[in-house]
């Protein structure tokens, strides 16, 4: 078989090397060993130098000197560098046209490369271009960049095709298979030019080359087929005409779209004219002289380039105004920009596999006069600067100022004068000439500077000025007219060190400073240790220009530099992953190791943002250089991700469980006070008392705790049982002791201090005649208390008056709450504590310790049985009455209870405007009388609280409905909570519905019956959103066109027993 493979290339090569005359030997032997080297070993270097020998051999026959430009053409096409195929093709072409045969194998190629060029297509005249270039080349770096990770099989990363025909997934799935990405990679080039502004869509032409793409040409072809209609072939190429106005041309090299308006101008028909070679107009490419300072070869290379023409963009917008009445909005910011003095805007973006970069450039005309960038312009920097700023900095930030009589000076004094009183005075302008920040890398061994945060004690500031004597004199001026800082300030420091001095500020806190005269600095700390590094640089010449992280990055920066910002990013992740590990519970040595490993992997990646600010140009530049491969980076990013995340969640996960309120049940009698807990208290929440405060707790037998509240008109009752089988009470002070302690804020005020209505109560174990007390205003007034032996422990039932408590109590009202039980086991001091809410035993001197209560019960009853009017009256007795808003009330008499509210579906809708009292956050019931008149709207709301609480609703644009609380963890993951019910409500039939939250689960109830129902937790949202009846005040639109009847709202969940019970009053 090799021997076959050998002979046929002989062949090959004998038929290519056949010529009128006889061969020259030499010339020969290479075109064989280049054919050779190029087809059977793919060495393409080697062959393109093999066939460089033949082009320059002045003895070689002409026929093998253009065998050679071609093979060598097609060498440098398989290597996809097509500059060089292009001048390879080109001399062939010009020099040897009397080799027809090659010649025109070579036309064609060369057509193509001259072709894929999308500015060479667009009029001279075009305001603003967009182009990909090289798209192909493009989507293989950033592969590239992807190895090593999920992200580098896109198909994979998506989770591949699924079962269930052309599904989103499945089409993006088909998008990026591996033969499609191929295919992507052929693209040559593509760009979009708008060539003028019209108050619809502009005008606008697409060039696309899809390259040798076959399958990129069948999908266009396809697509343009199913979306518009063949015409008349212009110029031979197929067209077709979109039903908007716009049209397309192909051909297997170029797809053309225009738009409409550049459709209906001729500017398709220009553009396949331009492509053909039958029209010599001068095209943006080659006649714009904006334009042409972009080098074709930079475009292809770009990832994407952006060109505007801004002062004639500028113009063209203001035509589309009559004289006089341009909005102001357009004339401000032309005032700021000075649009009309713009040349251009250049902007571009580069990829690599070590990272990436953007940069723009703004060209100005002569006599330009933009006030933004007036302010925004600066001197050059002065690397000299920069030698106060220690090697092993990580960051820096530097600036220089302009004169006392720049702009940036006049509006910057101004500010300090209207924010502060002060007038800095244009000395600090003229003195300091450079501001440079920096951070050095946080050293976690050291003692913390107390009173600054970590970060800020990795900070310095390094002050260029020509006399650093007077800079301290303007430093002590200023800091003394703000009263920063205390009379003592500004003192040499008592080791006398030279150059050192030190403010006092007013909040104890130190700034220290070093001033050089000779190198004409000074540097400024709030830890002494920036400062010494800051000296040792200066002493030593060990500063950022001559070694660390940074040092590689500023010696690659051209002068003339105006602003500058250089981040190591391996250092930042160091210094910061440190600094958040310290302030992060619950993320261990695992995650110290990853940040690490992250930062090891950076160490050589630096974040780069620079300006060059001239008066005729303004370039602005952010790099991304030296990345590390990506799947480096992935692995420990994703570790690090899932732990801080679960850290999150089970830090959001305590604070919502801190934050809802315990529900207290309204009873139905009177509680009997005598320590028997009788059934009553079955109507109540139990709450477990578990926070430990003390010792730790062997097991629930050895100690544990819950309550449960229950209020009526009169009081507030309290049932507390405890586990504990060794009961003592053999100490003074009550805390030492079992006992039972009481926290109650009865205005919910939450108040730094203990106030008349906070109270610490607590009742003391005793066989015969146990203790109680009040210890903050020994108010006991009708407070009653029964203790009770239980299995293994003790029960205790209070009864506190409302009117003790200094509060009139009302479905809704909330109050501060917290149960301690105290444990002694063994006589003596007390072993430990468990609490309900609190982590600290600190609420008998913080009432902000303490938790929240909620006083439930029905809470709005809008019975709408109004007859005319706009009030809605509340039954609930709560006075939240409601007002119908937009459009004319229509109050029908023949409601499903009484009367109703007939909704047209076009703007009319009640509004409940007191909030507040419906941020049901632990628990809520949401019940009405509904019924159709038409489902014409998506989401259509029956009774809501905006959109980002609790809300009835239509089921999107199904016949059924939603009951939906955001904030709630729901098995979807949603974080709007949503439960989709499943029985239809769109038959013009009265209907009730509820939804019910309590705290486990939601469930959704339709005429009496479950709907559907799911799991849940969580707390509720709140917001400052009224309720709304028939509409959604935070998504507006949603106006319910049917009628609604008997409103209900409860802030605790209903059973299905009461549920049953709404239904049949209305049956």
């Amino acid at each position: 078989m090799e021997r076959l493979k050998h002979i046929t290339i002989l062949f090959l090569l004998a038929v290519v090397l056949a010529a009128p005359a006889a061969p020259a030997k030499e010339a020969g032997v290479l075109l064989q060993e280049g054919l050779y080297a190029e087809e059977v070993d793919g060495n393409l270097d080697a062959a393109i130098k093999i066939y460089e020998q033949v082009i320059n051999d002045g003895s070689a026959q002409r026929s093998h000197v253009a065998q050679a430009l071609y093979r060598q053409g097609m060498c440098y096409m398989k290597k996809q560098q097509e500059l060089q195929a292009k001048l390879v093709f080109e001399k062939l072409v010009a020099e040897y046209s009397d080799q027809t045969n090659i010649v025109n194998k070579a036309k064609p190629v060369l057509q193509e490369l001259s072709n894929a060029d999308p500015a060479a297509l667009m009029p001279p005249d075009t305001l603003v271009y967009v182009e990909l270039g090289s798209p192909g080349r493009q989507i293989e770096t950033i592969l590239s960049m992807l190895q090593g990770t999920p992200l580098e099989n896109p198909l994979a990363a998506i989770g591949g095709p699924h079962a269930g025909g052309a599904a989103p997934g499945n089409i993006v799935a088909g998008f990026l298979n591996p033969n499609m990405m191929a295919e992507f990679k052929k693209i040559r080039g593509a760009g979009v030019g708008i060539t003028g502004i019209t108050e619809e869509t502009p005008p606008a032409i697409l060039v696309l080359f899809p390259g040798k793409s076959d399958a990129l040409r069948g999908l266009i072809a396809g697509g343009l087929a199913l979306v518009a209609k063949p015409i008349e072939p212009i110029e031979g190429m197929q067209t077709v005409e979109f039903t908007d106005g716009g049209g397309a041309a192909y051909d297997d090299t170029v797809v053309l779209l225009a738009s409409p308006p550049a459709y209906s101008a001729g500017q398709l028909t220009w553009c396949i004219k331009q492509y053909k070679g039958i029209g010599k107009e001068p095209t943006l490419a080659s006649s714009n002289e904006s334009f042409t300072k972009i080098d074709k070869k930079k475009r292809q290379e770009n990832a994407f380039t952006v060109w505007a023409n801004v002062d004639q963009a500028y113009a063209a917008l203001t035509k589309q105004f009559p004289e006089g009445q341009i909005p102001q909005e357009i004339l401000h910011a032309n005032g700021l920009a000075d649009f009309g003095n713009i040349d251009d805007l250049i902007a571009f973006l580069t990829l690599a596999e070590d990272g990436l970069a953007l940069e723009a450039n703004v060209g100005f005309k002569d006599g330009y006069n933009g006030l933004a960038y007036s302010l925004f312009r600066t001197p050059k920097l002065s690397s000299a600067a920069f030698e106060a700023v220690p090697s092993e900095a990580i960051v820096l930030l530097s600036v220089a100022l302009g004169g006392a009589d720049s702009p940036q000076s006049q509006v910057i004094r101004q500010h300090v004068r209207n924010a502060m009183g002060l007038d800095i005075g244009g000395d600090v302008f003229v003195n300091i000439e450079q501001v440079s920040l920096f951070a050095v890398p946080s050293d976690t061994s050291a003692p913390p500077v107390p009173g600054i945060p970590p970060i800020v004690g990795s900070l310095g500031l390094a002050l260029r000025s020509p006399n650093p004597q007077q800079t301290r004199q303007i430093l002590t001026g200023l800091l003394t007219a703000a009263n920063l800082i205390t009379s003592q300030s500004a003192d040499e420091q008592p080791e006398g060190k030279s150059g050192r001095y030190q403010f006092n500020l007013v909040n104890n806190q130190t700034i220290h400073c070093y001033a050089d005269q000779q190198n004409k600095t000074t540097v400024l700390s709030l830890n002494p240790s920036v400062i010494e590094a800051s000296v040792s640089a200066l002493g030593r010449r060990q500063s950022v220009t001559a070694g660390g992280p940074l040092q590689n990055a500023l010696s690659k920066l051209r002068p003339g530099i105006s602003k500058l910002a250089l981040v190591n990013v391996g250092g930042a992740l160091r210094t910061g992953g440190a600094l958040f590990l310290s302030d992060t519970d619950n993320l261990g040595d695992e995650a110290r190791e990853l940040f690490a490993k992250l930062a090891n992997s950076c160490d050589k990646t630096t974040l780069q943002l620079r300006t060059y600010e001239e008066p005729g140009s303004l370039n602005v530049r952010a790099e991304l250089r030296g990345l590390p491969p990506a799947g480096e980076l992935f692995g420990p990013m994703m570790q690090l991700s899932k732990m801080i995340s679960e850290v999150k969640e089970k830090s959001w996960a305590e604070k919502r469980e801190a934050g809802i309120p315990a529900s207290v049940q309204k009873a139905s009698r009177p509680v009997v006070i005598d320590g028997s807990a009788e059934a009553l208290w079955s109507e109540a929440r139990q709450y477990k008392i578990a926070n430990v405060i003390y010792s730790p707790v062997s097991s629930d037998e050895d100690f544990s705790a819950s309550y449960k509240a229950l209020w009526d008109a009169a009081n507030l009752y309290l049932l507390v049982e405890v586990k504990d089988e060794a009961l003592k009470n053999d100490s003074d002070e009550f805390y030492f002791d079992d006992a039972v302690e009481v926290f109650i804020d009865a205005d919910n005020s939450k108040s730094s201090g203990y106030g008349d209505n906070d109270y610490q109560f607590h009742f003391g174990w005793a066989g015969a005649n146990p203790p109680m007390g009040e210890s903050q205003h020994s108010r006991t007034e009708g407070v009653e208390f029964a203790f009770g032996r239980a299995e293994a422990g003790y029960r205790v039932e209070i009864k506190f008056p409302w009117s003790t408590l200094g509060t009139k109590p009302a479905a809704g009202a909330k109050i501060g709450l917290d149960v301690h039980v105290n444990d002694d086991d063994d006589g003596g001091d007390r072993d430990t504590k468990l609490t309900w809410h609190g982590k600290e035993d600190n609420a008998w001197q913080n009432p902000r310790a303490l938790g929240t209560a909620e006083l439930a019960g029905i809470i709005g009853w809008w019975k709408l049985d109004e007859t005319s009017g706009r009030d809605v009256a509340d039954s609930s007795g709560n006075g939240n009455n409601g007002k119908i808003l937009n459009g004319q009330p229509r109050w029908v008499s023949d409601g499903k209870i009484g009367g109703a509210l007939l909704f047209d579906g076009k703007g009319d809708f009640a509004q409940v405007a007191n909030e507040s009292n419906f941020d049901c956050i632990a628990e809520v019931t949401v019940a009405a009388w509904i019924k159709v008149n038409s489902f014409d709207k998506e989401w259509q709301a029956i009774v809501t609280k905006g959109d980002s609480a609790w809300r009835l609703q239509r089921n999107q644009d199904q016949d059924n409905l939603e009951f939906a609380c955001s904030g709630l963890k729901v098995p979807s993951g949603s974080p709007y909570g949503g439960l989709s019910g499943q029985k239809s409500v769109n038959d013009g039939k009265w209907h009730h519905v509820a939804g019910v939250y309590d705290g486990e689960e939601m469930v959704l109830y339709v005429d009496g019956q479950v709907d559907v129902s799911q799991p849940s937790s969580g707390p509720i949202g709140a917001n400052n959103q009224p309720v709304y009846i028939g509409e959604n005040s935070e998504r507006t639109e949603r106006f319910w066109n049917g009628l609604i009847d008997d409103v209900r709202v409860y802030n605790y969940a209903l059973g299905q027993a009461e549920i049953e019970a709404l239904y049949s009053e209305g049956r």
